[in-house]
């Protein structure tokens, strides 16, 4: 089997079921949990650089157990800032749709956790861009709106 080192410089989309949520049917357990947690570690205590994809995959992957156990995880709010910061608009949508898969979700992340530079290029981006959601519930203005106010009433 690989390294993990490896594995994260590698991650390509054809990997997403090794971190993806998987639960066993039973008692309500994330078999990829320790996995992507080890991931995590990886990234966030050895400075590990993880590519665009995966912290996007990681996020949304940690978005959907935080839903399923009805609650947070200590990597969920670390995976957004990052997911942001890394990528600016690249991933918005799914940055979005984390954001808001649960209660939980909802609270634990927070643009709070991105600075003030970062917010106004993911906003230059998203204005800019001809891009629109197709997963979301929400579109693309309406992101903006939401950026924009939070920018806004935190840095003005």
């Amino acid at each position: 089997m690989e390294d993990l080192f490896t594995f994260i410089k590698n991650y390509s989309q054809s990997d997403v079921n090794r971190i993806m949520f998987s639960a066993n049917g039973k008692e309500g357990k994330d078999l990829n949990y320790h996995f992507r947690d080890q991931i995590c570690k990886s990234v966030f205590k050895e400075g590990v650089k993880a590519p665009d994809l995966l912290i996007k995959d990681l996020f949304r992957a940690e978005a959907i157990y935080c839903r399923e156990i009805l609650g947070s995880s200590q990597n969920l709010a670390a995976l957004g800032a990052l997911l942001l910061t890394q990528s600016l608009s690249k991933y918005i949508e799914d940055y979005l749709i984390g954001k808001h898969e649960s209660f939980d979700t909802q609270c634990a992340v927070s643009l709070g956790y991105v600075g003030a530079d970062v917010l106004k290029e993911v906003l230059n981006e998203l204005k800019n861009s001809d891009v629109e959601f197709s997963e979301a519930d929400f579109t693309k203005q309406e992101a903006v709106e939401f950026i924009q106010n939070y920018y806004d009433r935190t840095f003005k």
